[in-house]
């Protein structure tokens, strides 16, 4: 990604970032503001943890935080590091990555389906906290997406990922882009 934003002219900054980690957040952020000299966009797309197809009651408190852990801590510390340095430069955006599944339930996925449940209300908090001081914050929420889990997931649960989204309007799971290493990249328009 970060090279089609060089292509274009841009400037990107990509670094692999364990998103539920604070001290690690705040060094994506603080390293993109030293290369780029602001921010006045970011885009937060984590999602992992937590655990396979599994109905709740044999769903662990440790496999359900570790899904909290990534896919809702991590948008939440993304936010409060990204929105200081956003201030900083004058107003900007902010993109969270939901998913269907965080506005309407899909058996099985208790984790996944709390944290993209919480994006959407962290999305809606953050855009009422800064609106006024020009800081726009939206969420996006994609249907199912073939991604290597997913698919490791086998046939049964892909069938059930795409029925259970009123936008899948084949029943299946649309493909992902080839898979990504650590957190969504950051940047700054040039």
């Amino acid at each position: 990604m970060a090279a089609e934003i060089e292509s274009e002219g841009g400037r990107a900054v990509v670094a692999p970032t364990d998103v539920s980690a604070p001290d690690a957040v705040e060094r994506l952020v603080a390293a993109t503001v030293n290369a780029l000299g602001g921010l006045d966009i970011a885009v937060n797309n984590a999602a992992g943890g937590g655990h396979g197809p599994t109905p709740l009651a044999e769903v662990s408190p440790d496999q359900f935080r570790s899904a909290l852990a990534i896919s809702l801590e991590g948008v939440f510390l993304s936010l409060t590091f990204e929105i200081p340095a956003i201030l900083e430069s004058g107003g900007g955006a902010i993109v969270n990555m939901a998913s269907t599944a965080g506005l309407e339930a899909v058996g099985g996925l208790a984790g996944y389906v709390a944290a993209k449940h919480g994006v959407i209300g962290l999305t809606k908090v953050a855009a009422l906290d800064y609106a006024a001081e020009g800081v726009r914050v939206n969420a996006i929420a994609p249907g199912p997406i073939l991604t290597e889990r997913l698919q490791a997931a086998g046939e049964d649960a892909q069938r059930k990922a795409g029925l259970a989204s009123r936008c899948a309007g084949s029943g299946s799971p649309t493909k992902s882009l080839p898979p990504q290493s650590g957190s969504a990249p950051t940047r700054r328009r040039s």
